[in-house]
C-alpha cells in the first residue's frame, strides 16, 4: 500500500498502539542500511522509540544479501514483532517475493509443511519502507496492507500511474506499443526494441542497435590510456565500458571504487567534447574471481546535470532486464542503488542486450 510523507504519523500511531498492547514484548524492528540517509534517519526514529519508551531492535544491513540473512535469523521465527520498518532499503526489489522465497527454501524440508508468509512472522505484523531509492517496485505499492511504502513525493516512473494500471502490467497478452498522445495525436518518446526483429538480427548488428537504442547515436571505438580497458565504446551521450580481468582491475570489484571510477570517466569523456556542459552517462562492468561482472551505471557529475535533473533511467532497465523472460542472464541484484548489480560473466553480453530491450530514453 502507498503512502504519503503527510502519514508517517500513522506509523508512528501504531508503533506506539502495538506496543502499549504487549508492553513487555520488543514489537519493533528497524532494518537500517549504512548509507548516511539510513543511519541519520534511524538515529533520529530510535530517539523517539526511547523518549516515549518503546522496546526495540535495530538491525545494520549492508545489502540485500544480508537482509535475507536477517530474515531467516531474526524476524521468521519472532511471533512478537508487529512492525518492521525498512530505512533506506526494501523499494527497488519485490519485498515480499524475495522473502517469500526465502522462507521457501528454508522450509523445504520442514517437517510439517512449508509456514505461510502471510502468517510470518504474525498475521498483524507490517513491513514499512522508508527508502528514497528510485524506481519504486510496483509490487511493494500493490501487495496490501501489509506492505506499506511512504512516498516522498519525488519523482518516481509515474509510480501512481503504474499501480492504477497494474493489471495492464501484468496481462500478458497486452503488447507494449507506441501510445498516442490524447491531444496531439503524436506517439510518445518512448523507444524499445521489437523483441522478435531484435533476435533475429546479427551480433554485429544487435550491438549496434544495443549502442543506438541507449544513446541515440551511430557509434565509434575511443582509446583511452587506462591499461586495464577492454573496449571504450563512445557516444555522442554517453559509453559503455568493460574492464578486462587483471591485477590493477582487482581494485575496482566493489561498487564504491567502480562507482567512483565510473564518475572519473564520465568527466574525462565530457572533457573530450567541445562546449559541452552536460553529464556524459557511463556503464561500466568489472570482472569478479567468482566469473561475475559487477555493472554499474552513472549519470557522471551531479553538477552537469541536465534535464533529468540527475533521473538514472539505467536503474530501472536493470531490474526489469533482470526481471525480462526474453533476456537470458542470471543476475543478483544485491546493492540498494538500482543502478548497480552483479551479472554472470557468460551472461554479460544477454543481459547489456536486455538493458537495450529495456531502456527508456524518455
Amino acid at each position: 500500500m502507498l503512502y504519503r510523507r503527510d502519514d508517517v504519523a500513522q506509523l508512528y500511531q501504531r508503533i506506539r498502539e502495538c506496543s502499549a498492547a504487549s508492553p513487555a514484548a520488543v514489537t519493533v524492528l528497524i532494518l537500517v542500511s549504512l548509507e548516511a540517509d539510513g543511519v541519520v534517519t534511524c538515529a533520529m526514529l530510535t530517539k523517539l522509540l526511547e523518549q516515549d519508551e518503546i522496546p526495540h531492535k535495530v538491525k545494520p544491513i549492508k545489502d540485500y544479501g544480508a537482509l535475507g540473512e536477517v530474515f531467516e535469523n531474526d524476524i521468521v521465527d519472532d511471533a512478537e514483532l508487529r512492525n518492521i520498518v525498512l530505512l533506506q532499503c526494501g523499494a527497488i526489489v519485490d519485498l515480499f517475493d524475495m522473502l517469500g522465497t526465502r522462507l521457501a527454501e528454508m522450509d523445504a524440508e520442514r517437517a510439517g509443511g512449508p509456514r505461510s508468509f502471510d502468517e510470518t512472522p504474525h498475521p498483524e505484523c507490517r513491513f514499512w519502507i522508508l527508502d528514497s531509492h528510485r524506481p519504486v517496485a510496483v509490487e511493494n505499492a500493490t501487495c496490501g496492507e501489509r506492505l506499506c511504502v511512504l512516498h516522498d513525493d519525488e519523482p518516481n516512473e509515474d509510480l501512481a500511474a503504474l499501480v492504477e494500471q497494474e493489471h495492464i502490467l501484468n496481462d500478458p497478452d497486452f503488447q507494449d506499443e507506441e501510445d498516442e498522445d490524447e491531444e496531439d495525436g503524436r506517439p510518445t518518446q518512448r523507444r524499445r526494441l521489437d523483441p522478435s526483429a531484435y533476435a533475429q538480427l546479427s551480433p554485429d548488428s544487435r550491438a549496434s542497435q544495443f549502442h543506438a537504442v541507449l544513446f541515440g547515436s551511430e557509434y565509434g571505438l575511443m582509446n583511452l590510456t587506462y591499461p586495464s580497458l577492454r573496449g571504450v565504446t563512445s557516444y555522442e551521450l554517453g559509453a559503455t565500458v568493460i574492464l578486462r580481468e587483471s591485477v590493477e582491475t582487482e581494485k575496482f570489484t566493489q561498487e564504491q571504487s567502480l562507482t567512483k571510477l565510473a564518475l572519473f570517466l564520465a568527466d574525462a569523456l565530457r572533457e573530450t567534447r567541445k562546449n559541452s556542459k552536460e553529464a556524459i552517462p557511463v556503464l561500466i562492468a568489472a570482472p569478479k574471481k567468482d566469473r561475475t561482472h559487477l555493472v554499474v551505471a552513472v549519470l557522471g557529475s551531479a553538477r552537469f546535470w541536465g534535464p533529468s535533473g540527475g533521473r538514472n533511467a539505467f536503474g530501472k532497465a536493470f531490474l526489469e532486464a533482470a526481471r525480462d523472460p526474453r533476456v537470458k542472464a542470471r543476475v543478483a541484484h544485491e546493492s540498494f542503488e538500482s543502478a548497480v548489480c552483479r551479472v554472470a560473466s557468460d551472461d554479460l553480453r544477454n543481459f547489456l542486450e536486455g538493458v537495450a530491450l529495456n531502456y527508456d530514453v524518455a
